[in-house]
């Protein structure tokens, strides 16, 4: 069931809307800010995520911090960095949502970081870069397939950032980065749950009508580099694994496209790389994700499709790209069965709606909606785009794939 939406935009040109829920007494506020770590400055990689640690103040001087204010109301806050956006999500019981509507301005337009409270993030933020690197070998595949793709200069360190850049990090640049991104005109606030829409317009008006207006900052075009090989050594690493990485169509302007491809995604992972798997001895495991980090609809463009390989041991890398591109071609030409389409789209339908069940999760969506993708009506397109997509364009997504320029990256284990 579609609920009503409800949309304004504050003279400060603050985005707001309103899902309204009172299937339980909760409500839900997130705070999408369209800046992420494709914003961080060349030698200050993880800026962006330093500045979302930093929106978090702790308690000083008598004065309560953001968490310990939420935690008073009995509610729960946390936030995420990713490439192009930075999301702030907090949930208390309903009859909250004036109180959390203002502990939420209050920390956007006083925004004052200081020296002590810096150094008391970045063993935080240390610990999250350690664990970060060490699960991922070092960025295998996302950050590594974005770098081999578009070039390093906007993807490395991921999205955590680069320890040795922000031990160099001060207050000031924290500072300024917050001022050019942290505006109005490119925030958007969404509330789901128990909220009475009226309630909740006068009470947004009241907490964030001081909140500085301005735009969302350009970012240059990132141009793929076809061909492109990055090969990574880590000594934990036992094996061999490879990636190939290829862009996305644009989410925003062409949605049908990008849902093929999901869709396509979900065939593959689900029957045709199992059978593969079959003739292949030498493959151990394969899958292909869509969607950076494995998760569509969560990036503008540029957005990437992976599929990744383990091999039990060494298979030369020409043969291995060539099966892939063989299996590509036969879906292209045959296309999924019916069965297959069918099964595709049940379980991706019903990952979506499990996932927006949540008022939490479904604030985060909308906020990250409007501000990524702003020609689409939300996250409660996708059923209707999910629905509507047709084997021909499964086959046409996985001709797109066998044609689109391509990154490798190799990750092999230490000697």
């Amino acid at each position: 069931m579609t609920r009503a939406v409800h949309r304004f935009t504050l003279g400060n040109g603050l985005r707001v809307i309103v899902e309204p829920d009172h299937r339980h007494d909760l409500v839900a506020v997130a705070v999408s800010v369209g800046a992420g770590s494709r914003d961080d400055p060349p030698r200050a990689r993880g800026l962006a995520h330093a500045v979302e640690h930093l929106m978090f103040p702790r308690e000083h001087e008598g004065q309560a911090g953001h968490l310990r204010t939420v935690e008073a109301m009995g509610g729960l806050c946390d936030a995420n960095t990713f490439r192009d956006h930075t999301s702030y999500f907090s949930v208390a019981d309903a009859e909250r949502l004036e109180p959390l509507l203002a502990a939420e301005a209050a920390r956007f337009t006083g925004f004052a970081p200081d020296r002590r409270a810096l150094d008391g993030e970045l063993p935080v933020i240390e610990e999250e870069i350690r664990g970060a690197v060490f699960a991922s070998f070092g960025g295998f595949p996302w950050t590594m397939a974005a770098s081999a793709l578009w070039g390093p200069d906007r993807h490395e360190g991921g999205d955590h950032g680069i320890m040795a850049h922000l031990r160099e990090l001060t207050p000031a640049e924290a500072l300024a980065f917050h001022r050019e991104h942290y505006t109005a005109g490119n925030t958007v606030l969404a509330i789901a749950g128990a909220a009475d829409p009226a309630r909740a317009e006068a009470a947004v008006r009241e907490a964030f009508g001081e909140l500085p207006s301005g735009r969302r900052a350009a970012r240059p075009d990132l141009a793929p580099r076809p061909g492109a090989w990055f090969k990574h050594t880590a000594e934990r690493f036992r094996g061999t694994a490879l990636a190939i990485a290829t862009p996305l169509p644009d989410a925003d302007t062409a949605p049908a496209g990008y849902v093929a491809h999901a869709v396509l995604a979900e065939i593959l992972s689900a029957a045709w790389l199992p059978r593969w798997r079959k003739r292949q001895p030498l493959l151990r495991s394969a899958s292909i994700r869509c969607g950076f980090n494995g998760e569509w609809f969560n990036t503008a463009s540029p957005d990437l499709l992976v599929a990744t390989f383990l091999p039990e041991r060494a298979w030369p890398v020409h043969e291995l790209l060539a099966e892939w591109d063989a299996l590509l071609e036969e879906l292209s030409s045959t296309g999924p069965d019916k069965a297959e389409l069918d099964r595709a789209i049940a379980l991706l339908l019903l990952g979506h709606h499990r996932q927006l069940d949540s008022v939490v999760t479904r604030a985060v969506a909308h906020g990250r909606f409007a501000v990524l993708l702003p020609r689409l009506d939300g996250p409660h397109q996708i059923p209707g785009l999910l629905s509507a997509t047709t084997a021909a364009q499964v086959a046409n997504a996985a001709r797109a794939v066998r044609a689109a320029p391509a990154a490798c990256v190799e990750l092999a284990g230490g000697s």
